[in-house]
């Protein structure tokens, strides 16, 4: 890109040490282009965004190597990525000592009410705000002169009117109660105001270094375009086994894969382990709210499970009831056609229900990142709703065990997680979509998009399907394709 190219060349012509290193996922580091693919190291216990902060540190490593290196004088700068790359080191690295990122970053509870704000995977790391969001993070650039850059139209996430109140105002007060709320101060760029590090943006940047370094340069762009660069011109080559993302996901899983089978452990033991991985919460009581009338033996309704609603749909058998089933589809209950017909033919009264994520509660991928940030696990949360609306029906019902029907490759494994966590409920298990092994998600890869839940943070490193399998005994599982997985 041209304007890195602009600011690298400007810098030198300064006298300054410029190293731009390469993003994961850019230029010749494009094989990882899919950062959702973090997700795979995630699932395995590795946290993803680990990588990227090594390549940063490792990259200021060689910098300050440099014969000519001043470390008393050391800034960082970015755009975007570069931005939230900028924020992560500088807060953790004290030989930053200047510090402007450009529309990189701001906390993630403002992010969850806009979309656009909430980025790529690396930038929610699992249990991220759990020790602290972005806005403590840049409370921790304190007390290092600080430029915060953010475009006032920016068409790609961050805008001025949401970050302004959310990172500026709190790290300034921040500065203040240090007594330095002159080393920080913000820009907002208008021209032009878009996703940029163009002229005004590196105006700004020169002025500041200037300021912190004691320099006296120009305070606009030296002459650059005739020293621009090809990017073939720029490439500097790879080693034909340079690791990416998935290389390192496939050398994990085959260490896994070495310790197999594990030890034996009691099944409470594995349960009190498997809770504490999914971060499984308690649910209280449940409401449950009647929606429209009855008609035909069939009834809507909405199960309130404390701060979340399952939507529900009832389908009574003509004849006496001969037990009691419930019913989840990753497509959710519109998907569920076939199913709720076969427990009807079994006589049985057939619970239809939307899990979070599903059908009616569908969530994009963006939320379960966000929610896995905050210290939850999606898939933790779907399992306490059907565990909690399990118990509900054998209350409701008056029913010692309940029947699963579960499609899809994550709804089928929460039927399972169901099964393994509390076996004494469930009467049987019909799957259709069982993985046989969670080692999939990684070999295949499978899409984190599509599958957010699953990808657990360590899930696949202490547990298996087999082993979920094993925790429900004595329930009968049977998988469509497969036949029967248990008896």
């Amino acid at each position: 890109m041209d304007y890195k190219q602009a600011r690298c060349i400007n810098l030198a012509k300064r006298g300054m040490l410029a190293l731009s290193t390469e993003f994961i996922g850019m230029g010749e580091l494009r094989a990882d282009a899919e950062h959702l693919r973090i997700g795979l190291l995630d699932v395995l216990g590795m946290a993803g965004i680990g990588v990227f902060y090594l390549l940063m540190k490792r990259g200021l490593d060689v910098l300050l190597l440099q014969r000519n290196a001043d470390p008393s004088r050391v800034a960082m700068t970015g755009l975007s990525g570069g931005g939230w790359q900028t924020a992560l080191l500088a807060s953790l690295d004290e030989r930053i000592t200047a510090i402007v990122p450009v529309a990189g970053h701001s906390p993630l509870w403002q992010r969850k009410s806009c979309v656009a704000d909430i980025g790529d995977l690396e930038q929610c790391p699992s249990d991220l705000c759990t020790v602290a969001d972005y806005d403590v993070l840049t409370g921790m650039f304190a007390p290092r002169p600080t430029l915060l850059i953010y475009n006032h139209e920016d068409d790609c996430c961050f805008q001025t009117r949401r970050t302004r109140g959310s990172i500026y105002r709190p790290a300034r007060a921040i500065y203040q109660l240090l007594g330095v709320g002159d080393k920080i101060s913000f820009h907002n760029n208008i021209d032009p105001g878009t996703h940029n590090y163009e002229r005004d943006n590196r105006r700004q940047l020169y002025r500041f270094l200037d300021q912190q370094f004691g320099l006296t340069t120009h305070d606009d762009d030296l002459p650059y375009e005739l020293e621009l660069l090809t990017e073939s011109e720029l490439n500097v080559g790879l080693p034909a086994d340079n690791a990416t993302l998935y290389s390192l996901a496939l050398d994990r899983l085959q260490q896994i894969r070495r310790r197999r089978p594990r030890h034996e452990s009691s099944a409470t033991a594995a349960r009190a382990r498997l809770r504490k991985i999914l971060h499984l919460p308690a649910v209280g009581a449940v409401r449950a709210e009647s929606v429209g009338k009855t008609r035909r033996g069939v009834a809507q309704m909405r199960l309130h499970l404390d701060h979340w609603t399952a939507p529900v749909t009832e389908l009574a058998p003509s004849e006496r009831s001969d037990g009691v089933e419930i019913v989840i589809n990753d497509g959710g209950r519109a998907a569920c056609g076939l199913a709720a017909a076969g427990g009807l033919s079994r006589a049985h009264r057939t619970l239809v229900v939307d899990l979070l994520g599903t059908g009616e509660s569908h969530v994009g991928h963006q939320f379960h990142m966000v929610a896995a940030s905050a210290g939850l696990r999606p898939l933790g949360l779907q399992l306490a709703q059907l565990m909690t609306i399990v118990k509900w029906t054998q209350r409701r019902y008056r029913t010692k065990k309940i029947h699963l029907r579960a499609s899809g490759a994550t709804m089928s494994v929460v039927a399972l997680l169901a099964g393994a966590m509390q076996p004494a409920s469930i009467a049987s298990i019909e799957l259709g979509g069982y993985m046989g092994s969670l080692d999939r998600l990684v070999d295949l890869p499978m899409s984190y998009a599509a599958h957010a839940p699953l990808f657990c943070f360590g899930l696949l490193a202490e547990f298996d399907l087999p082993d979920l399998l094993q925790l429900a005994k004595p329930v009968p599982v049977r998988d469509h394709q497969r036949g029967p997985l248990q008896m």
